[in-house]
């Protein structure tokens, strides 16, 4: 699904991908994601333009992840900032969400205030189609792109990265993997 990036009448910044019909939006999904109720997950609000095109809108509040990965993190940085991967993930399989509707881009993840906790934004619609690479791939390319700032930044990179390679579970489905497994593998 293609974003559009937009600048809001107020300056701020947000992320916008068309819905082609509203019967796509997932009820469920929707409230989830409109209500905030799941902190991972960017707020998002459904746009109808005066020409009937539908938008999902989520608002940028901070640097995204690939801003971010322009500075080096530190150990606890790059600990935290794993973590909080693993900890969406998890957040998604305990409410039965489908991490295929999570986008896993680094310029669609917002960090927090401290730079080091992740919000994604997840497309709250029905038909998406699965993207079985989609959690490996993320999780390959942000450890590719830390800038380790010291030794245990470095070792977690490593020990990240050298799971991926291994692992041939891993290279045949991330998706399919408990999120709470990635989370102690990176620990």
């Amino acid at each position: 699904m293609e974003k559009r990036v937009i600048q809001q009448r107020d300056g701020s910044m947000a992320l916008g991908y068309v819905v082609a019909d509203q019967r796509q939006l997932d009820k469920r999904l929707y409230e989830a994601v409109t209500g905030g109720v799941v902190p991972c997950l960017l707020p998002g609000a459904l746009m109808r333009y005066p020409d009937g095109v539908l938008e999902m809108r989520y608002r940028i509040a901070g640097e995204t992840l690939e801003q971010r990965l322009t500075r080096p993190f530190d150990g606890a940085e790059t600990c935290e900032l794993l973590e909080s991967i693993s900890s969406a993930l998890d957040a998604l399989v305990a409410g039965q969400m489908p991490l295929m509707n999570l986008r896993f881009a680094a310029d669609e993840v917002v960090m927090d205030a401290a730079g080091t906790g992740c919000r994604f934004v997840f497309l709250p619609m029905t038909g998406i189609k699965p993207n079985l690479d989609g959690v490996r791939v993320f999780f390959e390319s942000v450890a590719a792109a830390v800038k380790p700032a010291d030794d245990i930044a470095q070792n977690a990179l490593v020990s990240l990265s050298s799971f991926f390679k291994k692992s041939s579970i891993a290279k045949k489905s991330c998706e399919t993997l408990s999120p709470f497994f990635l989370y102690n593998v990176m620990k």
